[in-house]
């Protein structure tokens, strides 16, 4: 992904987070040159002890650039260790608005992740209150649950479901569409039935700090022309063109522009 265009890449840390993606161990991540890590699901008070362990085992890691987190406990521990101006507030759906942005910051964080659920006016709005990060394209993350609903049913079911990573697809009764849920030792994760894309909205994103490509579900291949796709319009490409060229390949995923043109309540 750095070849691609990327300039750094995000890994999920081995029971630090809510995500589908490869989990690591921080010792592992000591030769990658520009990295973040997922340290992004909630912890209990008996897990303090993990968070400023791993917190501290990521300080000595030379890439490492940001730390994602969704739990204010973990503000505390990263100031002790000096690390807070290494983390970004991504709580997935909930940062809505411009006084959600400007209280995070004033925490003396490096800045947050904007909710990829609002409309693109909203989105606008929330720019100039922080240093704001947007999840420009990939799955959407809709709700997490601490409860292991996949094996809960398999149990009702009397269905095996003997493999590491438990990914089903859900489909609403009066929907056609099917969202992919995807289970973990930290919870179980509804995501989108759509891979959300940002190409047209790339220029009016500008003032974002960051932009965010999720590569959960997506192969390599996929993920790989979608980083180039982005870093060629941020260098100046016609944005159309570049998406047209896209979707020759890719255009039977089912992407969408998401809740850009939609009022959130319908």
């Amino acid at each position: 992904m750095l070849a691609a265009g990327a300039d750094e890449a995000v890994l999920a840390l081995r029971g630090c987070c809510f995500s589908a993606l490869t989990e690591q161990a921080p010792e592992k991540l000591k030769d990658i040159p520009a990295f973040s890590v997922l340290l992004n699901r909630l912890f209990f008070p008996s897990e303090s002890e993990k968070v400023e362990t791993t917190l501290a085992a990521l300080r000595e890691m030379p890439g490492l650039r940001f730390i994602y987190f969704s739990d204010p406990a973990v503000v505390p521990a990263a100031e002790q260790l000096g690390m807070k101006e290494k983390l970004i507030y991504r709580p997935e759906t909930l940062l809505t608005s411009r006084a959600d942005a400007r209280w995070w910051q004033n925490r003396g964080i490096h800045g947050v992740s904007v909710s990829p659920l609002l409309t693109e006016q909203e989105v606008r709005d929330i720019l100039p209150a922080a240093r704001c990060e947007l999840t420009m394209h990939g799955y959407l993350m809709m709700t997490v649950s601490r409860r292991p609903l996949l094996s809960a049913w398999a149990e009702y079911r009397h269905r095996d479901l003997a493999m590491k990573e438990k990914k089903f697809l859900l489909r609403e009764e009066k929907r056609q569409e099917h969202m992919p849920v995807f289970e973990s030792e930290a919870g179980t994760m509804i995501f989108t039935d759509f891979i959300q894309e940002s190409f047209g909205y790339a220029g009016e994103f500008a003032a974002a700090d960051r932009f965010y490509i999720d590569g959960t579900f997506l192969n390599e291949d996929l993920l790989a022309d979608t980083v180039t796709a982005y870093r060629q319009i941020m260098t100046g490409a016609d944005a159309a063109s570049v998406s047209a060229e896209y979707m020759k390949r890719w255009g039977d995923m089912p992407f969408s522009t998401g809740y850009y043109g939609q009022k959130t309540i319908r």
